[in-house]
């Protein structure tokens, strides 16, 4: 795999980037809700990958409500 850091987020940005708890993130990466890639001891989530699961989630809540 070719890492391109460019297309990638740490946790923490990912969290900044949908205005969410770090641990938010966490949890859905650990439940494999949200892909990522786990870099040493750090995880990295594909931008791709952020805006999938944001919108299937906002999909999810639209049709809850």
């Amino acid at each position: 795999m070719i890492f391109n850091r460019d297309e990638y987020l740490t946790v923490p940005e990912a969290a900044r980037n949908v205005r969410v708890n770090e641990e938010t993130i966490r949890r859905n990466v650990r439940s494999g809700r949200l892909k990522a890639e786990k870099i040493g001891n750090q995880w990295f989530i594909h931008k791709r990958d952020l805006s999938l699961f944001t919108s299937a989630q906002n999909s999810k809540a639209k049709s809850e409500a």
